[in-house]
């Protein structure tokens, strides 16, 4: 699927965010759904969770603006660069790939685990802290204790990081033409 990214500057007036109305791009270029719903079908909002409305960084200079990104077709990125072009830009594959991995998805462990699993593995070895000592467990357990491996016990998240997605999503990132 190819989709262009968009980087959109969302502002705040009060309590309330204030989002570009991209109900204002034409019906068809957005199925005839509100925005909200059309972008949702591509994977939905990611936002920057490494700097709120009232801090700033390199990646996010202005205070009262918090930077959002979310993916859509060609059709729908173009109008709304031409409708908001102080508050939308499009962001090449480079820029969506630090943004998910650095920004959006930074608190998102890289690992996910079932801690019954590897807390009995601990008690089963005498092994209370500390990285497990996995040579002296069975070909199975080492498997548990593998991220890459199927087997439940660590394993690694196919959410944290962009090329996982981009992958599991058979995604072409595009620029406007």
């Amino acid at each position: 699927m190819e989709l262009v990214a968009l980087k959109v500057q969302i502002g705040l007036n009060g309590s309330n965010h204030v989002y570009p109305n991209f109900d204002k791009i034409a019906s068809a270029k957005r199925g005839n759904l509100k925005w909200v719903n059309y972008i949702d079908q591509f994977g939905g909002w990611l936002y920057d969770n490494c700097c709120g409305f009232n801090e700033t960084d390199d990646d996010s200079p202005d205070e009262g603006v918090k930077i959002g990104v979310f993916l859509v077709p060609q059709a729908f990125a173009a109008e709304a660069v031409e409708l908001f072009p102080e508050r939308v830009t499009v962001i090449d594959e480079a820029a969506l790939e630090h943004f998910y991995d650095n920004r959006a998805m930074i608190r998102v462990p890289d690992e996910k685990i079932v801690s019954e699993i590897v807390n009995g593995l601990r008690a089963k070895y005498g092994q209370p802290t500390g990285p497990l000592d996995t040579s002296v467990m069975t070909v199975e357990e080492q498997e548990m204790m593998d991220p890459e491996s199927l087997r439940p016990g660590i394993v690694r998240n196919k959410k944290r990081r962009f090329a996982d997605v981009k992958k599991a999503r058979n995604l072409a990132v595009k620029t406007l033409d």
